[in-house]
């Protein structure tokens, strides 16, 4: 006898009672209102990091009139940085997950990303390009470790 490959799943996840009747081993979900909570912060976190990776490469112009000591080019490897430390920075995200856990990681992710940010606050005056420069470097060190 030759059994259909959809025969064999469906007596998989059938049982048949003892009334005759048959009863589909369906697994069930159930939704809770903390993973949404959980989903819309990480979303909101990835949102944050992506911003920040590409927030100068969008308005060159302002920036070059803004900082006096930047150039086109020096703006455009504020989001090239991000490119180029991405590979030799994976294999160090990828130990971390693996000895850390995902939990920690996003947490160490979220406080380099916070202190990233300071640190291109620090960078208000026209004369502090490499302030900013030196911010955005450390924030694509917390790229990799968030969200990859």
């Amino acid at each position: 006898m030759d059994i259909k490959s959809s025969e064999k799943v469906d007596a998989l996840v059938t049982q048949t009672k003892d009334d005759g009747s048959q009863n589909l081993n369906e697994p069930t979900l159930k939704l809770y209102k903390r993973r949404f909570v959980i989903m819309g912060i990480f979303c909101l976190y990835s949102m944050s990091s992506a911003f920040q990776w590409i927030e100068y490469a969008i308005i060159t112009n302002i920036v070059l009139s803004y900082y006096k000591d930047s150039t086109y080019v020096s703006i455009a490897w504020t989001s090239m940085i991000y490119m180029l430390s991405y590979i030799p920075l994976m294999f160090v995200a990828t130990w971390m997950l693996d000895n850390w856990g995902l939990r920690r990681i996003l947490l160490f992710g979220a406080t380099l990303n916070a202190v990233g940010s300071l640190i291109k606050i620090g960078s208000v005056g026209q004369n502090l390009f490499i302030v900013s420069f030196i911010g955005k470097c450390q924030l694509q060190a917390k790229s990799v470790s968030g969200c990859g």
